[in-house]
């Protein structure tokens, strides 16, 4: 609307305005205002200022009220005060008041300092794509404010629906198509579009959805088993996933592993991951086993091409592949696998690499190691290690264990560690002379002499969690466990007498009492419980010993929990039905002729 402004005015010689009968002053301008019926807005030239122009308010009048009305602004309220409409407006329609319908706002609800809808036709949102056709009451879907809020803080985790119904790549297409059917004739009333709001990660833009879930599975889950504590940017196993771009054979192991891994969680009745076909998951780990065992084998043909750090990262998640299935027999192709590489290369000794792939080169070449001497203590034959197997074996990469011992979800320490694989080179031995049984001695002397404080101390210095407490009964476990052990694998030297490893048994199971379900250091106590379980005799003891182990189970679903479990039950059989006790539990499990693992 065109304002008469006091300024021209006094361009006119008028210093004080006089509106006539149908013109309004107000503020200092002036507005004409015509009651015309079936008459449209019209503009006009001012009678007082020759040459300038004004716009003419006008409002139409039909029989039953005003077809519509023009208003500048909110002083027109007060222009045609006695202009009312036939229907109340919108605001009084929906709460049942009575309506002064007055123009061009209701006045009740300018009273009560609210906007005013008016009376004419309201512009509604129809909550949905469409308001006809194929897409009608189809929405988008709209993510929370917590998933809001990690997109925009710039987080580079994988970005999954929310809501996803899993329908692996290698699904028969048929059965696809009835997997999407029965989600569409659901008996939800309403049908939605859900669209991923976050954008998708170069990494991963190229593969399938079933491999993202997978990946994203690995990432949120696996990767915490693998060490003690999942600290941003101190678990060297998430740098494995940016590595699958460039080496197909990490993306294949991988995918093996959380498939394997989340066929476990479906089988002990987590609700975890609800709505996965239990059969599909454990297909998927089968296929992605032989793809990985088909890149390996070529990689291994050509072993001066490759990368030795991804080659042998991928060897340790085939590794824990086995003992995620269940711990037995193919484990021991891998160590052996893996030791070769380590010996070729001198990977144990290497330090050209960044601080980030140094870390994951430690954690790995530690865990490689590690496997091969816990593997060693129950398995049939010793795996054959190379140079490793010399008079003093593992000496070489004591300090390696040391390195990472401090995030190991074994938290044994790397000392009790060594002694572990001296002793199990005795157990292996069929003629045990007075030479071996003076070596038996002299690592019994070892195991009991060491100081846990002060090797707890020295973790804390590096842990990033204040456990000391924890610490000193796992490592208590483990020392007591080594000492029970070595008196199985050198049974002729008599170190221990009955009555010994009974207490020794109790002293186990008393600081594993401490390590409560729930605590982080509980992954690293499979081993001495085995251990305390076989030598027990007790009822109640072996009852406690199952017990703790199905705890570990619900924590952990690795296979090689169960078959923990089926172990003891075969050396409870033996030790209960044996008329005498001599050669130990030990000397019989191996006899079984299994290559057994306990982590």
């Amino acid at each position: 609307m065109f304002l008469l402004s006091q300024a021209q005015m006094a361009k006119n010689g008028k210093t004080s305005p006089r509106p006539r009968n149908n013109v309004v002053y107000q503020d200092g301008c002036f507005f004409i205002v015509d009651f015309l019926r079936f008459s449209v807005p019209q503009t006009t030239l001012c009678s007082l200022c020759p040459g300038e122009e004004f716009v003419r308010l006008t409002i139409t009048m039909a029989a039953t009220g005003p077809a519509h009305s023009t208003a500048a602004d909110s002083t027109s309220a007060s222009i045609a005060p006695s202009a009312v409409v036939a229907k109340p407006c919108h605001n009084c329609r929906r709460r049942r008041l009575r309506c002064d319908r007055s123009l061009p706002s209701c006045q009740k609800c300018i009273k009560k300092g609210e906007k005013c809808l008016g009376y004419g036709k309201l512009l509604v949102w129809n909550r949905g794509v469409a308001s006809r056709g194929k897409m009608m009451g189809k929405s988008f879907h709209v993510p929370d404010q917590a998933a809001a809020s990690t997109a925009a803080s710039g987080n580079q985790e994988l970005c999954l629906p929310r809501k996803y119904r899993f329908v692996p790549s290698n699904m028969p297409d048929g059965e696809a198509e009835a997997e999407a059917e029965a989600e569409a004739s659901g008996d939800e009333g309403e049908t939605s579009v859900s669209i991923n709001p976050c954008l998708v990660d170069p990494l991963f833009q190229d593969l399938d959805r079933a491999s993202r879930f997978y990946i994203s599975h690995f990432t949120d889950q696996m990767c915490r088993d693998l060490i003690t504590y999942d600290v941003p940017r101190h678990n060297p196993y998430r740098g494995i996933v940016p590595l699958i771009r460039d080496h197909a054979l990490l993306l294949h192991v991988i995918v093996a592993n959380s498939a394997i891994h989340i066929s476990n969680v479906i089988s002990k009745g987590s609700g975890l991951l609800n709505g996965v076909p239990g059969q599909y998951p454990q297909h998927d780990a089968l296929m992605a086993k032989q793809k990985t065992l088909q890149l390996l084998n070529q990689a291994m043909n050509d072993i001066d091409a490759v990368d030795p750090e991804v080659v042998l990262t991928a060897i340790l998640l085939s590794i824990n592949y086995e003992l995620v299935s269940s711990g037995k027999d193919d484990w021991k192709v891998h160590v052996e696998g893996a030791q070769k590489l380590i010996d070729y290369f001198g990977l144990s000794k290497r330090s050209d690499l960044s601080s980030a792939m140094s870390a994951l080169r430690d954690h790995v070449v530690s865990d490689c190691l590690i496997y091969y001497i816990l593997g060693s203590t129950f398995s049939a034959r010793q795996p054959n290690m190379g140079s490793m197997t010399s008079r003093y074996p593992f000496l070489d990469v004591l300090p390696l264990l040391e390195r990472a011992e401090a995030n190991s979800y074994m938290s044994c320490p790397a000392f009790l560690l060594q002694i572990m694989l001296s002793a199990s080179h005795l157990s292996n031995l069929d003629v045990i002379t007075g030479f071996e049984e003076e070596q038996a001695g002299y690592l019994m002397e070892r195991a009991r002499t060491f100081n846990i404080d002060a090797w707890a101390a020295s973790v804390q210095g590096i842990s990033s969690h204040n456990d000391f407490e924890s610490r000193v009964h796992v490592a208590s476990a483990h020392k007591s466990a080594v000492c029970l052990y070595i008196h199985q694998a050198v049974p002729s030297a008599n170190l221990m007498d009955d009555d010994n490893r009974k207490r020794i048994v109790e002293d186990i199971i008393g600081h594993l009492s401490f390590i409560l379900p729930g605590n982080l250091l509980l992954k690293g106590t499979s081993w001495p419980t085995f251990i305390a379980g076989a030598e027990s005799r007790d009822p109640a003891q072996r009852a406690w010993i199952v017990a703790r182990l199905n705890d570990l189970w619900e924590m952990l679903p690795w296979g090689y929990v169960h078959t923990a479990i089926e172990m003891l039950k075969a050396v409870w059989a033996m030790e209960d039905t044996a008329a005498e006790t001599t050669g130990g539990w030990l000397k019989k499990l191996k006899g079984l002729g299994n290559d057994w693992i306990v982590v």
